[in-house]
């Protein structure tokens, strides 16, 4: 779907906007330090140990995002990061790095469809009337049952042979 069908601004979006703003600096690329940072300010109640903020560490980060710790983790590795199923929570990430700030709406914009195209309308249906539904029979008095018959004694059973 296009823009037009589809938002591409989202709260989420946003969200990862300012945190990339954030841990980026203004820079193309997060390297191992902004990695790191990132990480200590995300898990502060499940941060890893500090043996694991380490070359090798980051070298692994690198290689699961494909890219190279020279080259670093661009923008668009970063937002597939939060996409992933394994990867982060944006909106949990978002309140853990600015503590109290409202989550970013959406503004309302209206949106122009491309020159050319036609607006996309439903067709509306033509209404069938419901099925009459028969009434129900009229109700009538309740069967009588006849008194069960009487219990007379367990019969008695001999042992076997």
């Amino acid at each position: 779907l296009c823009d037009v069908c589809l938002p591409t601004e989202t709260p989420q979006k946003l969200m990862f906007e300012e945190i990339w703003k954030h841990f980026s600096g203004g820079r193309d690329t997060l390297g191992k330090e902004d990695i790191f940072r990132h990480t200590r300010l995300t898990h502060v109640l499940d941060p890893p140990p500090e043996s694991w903020y380490t070359g090798e560490q980051y070298e692994c980060i690198c290689y699961d995002l494909g890219t190279t710790p020279a080259e670093g983790v661009s923008k668009a590795l970063f937002w597939e990061w939060y996409r992933r199923a394994d990867g982060g929570s944006v909106i949990k990430d978002f309140k853990a790095v600015f503590p109290g700030k409202p989550i970013p709406a959406v503004a309302a914009t209206a949106r122009t469809a491309p020159a050319g195209s036609a607006p996309i309308t439903m067709a509306k249906k033509a209404r069938t009337p419901a099925p009459k539904i028969a009434a129900a029979p009229k109700a009538t008095a309740a069967p009588k049952f006849t008194a069960a018959p009487k219990v007379t004694a367990a019969p008695k059973f001999t042992a076997a042979p």
